[in-house]
Order: C-alpha cells, then structure tokens, then sequence
C-alpha cells in the first residue's frame, strides 16, 4: 500500500512561489498550495520578508502576492533540487 509523505518545506515554497507568478489573493493560494490559512501566513510572512514574495494592492483594493525576481531564481533553483532528489 502506497502512502503519500508530507510535503517538504521546499515542495511547499515552490508551489507558492509558482502560484503567486501572475499574482494570487490569499483564498486562491490556500486552495491552490493546498494548506490552510495559518500556514500559508507562516510562509508568506518568510518569503515577504526574505524578498521572494511583494504584496501589492489591485483596483478593488485586496492584496495580491507576487513572486519577486529574486523569488524567481529561487523557484528555479528549488526547482532543480526538486528534480534531482526525485530521480533518487
């Protein structure tokens, strides 16, 4: 029997980094990440602050988070990582 493992903390930057490339209100980032809002807030308190992630405000006012181009070469990097240690 086949279980899946928990998400490393890599697996879990890497989707959020892709999800917020064209931007993402936090409802579609917990959906789309697959976790819930406390930790999403975890995690994107980490990328604002390192840089990876920007906040900004849309015409209606709510907040869209998106990748940065540092967090675009850390995506790419992360991405590579991700590779490798699945071909494992």
């Amino acid at each position: 029997m086949f279980f899946e493992s928990k998400r490393s903390e890599s697996d879990i930057v890497h989707n959020i980094l892709v999800e917020t490339r064209k931007g993402a209100k936090k409802t579609q980032l917990v959906y789309n990440a697959k976790m819930s809002n406390t930790q999403l807030n975890k995690y994107l308190g980490r990328l604002i602050e390192q840089d990876f992630i920007q906040e900004k405000k849309d015409n209606g006012n709510n907040t869209l988070y998106y990748t940065t181009e540092k967090g675009k070469k850390m995506d790419a990097v992360l991405k590579q990582a991700l590779a490798l240690i699945s071909e494992s």
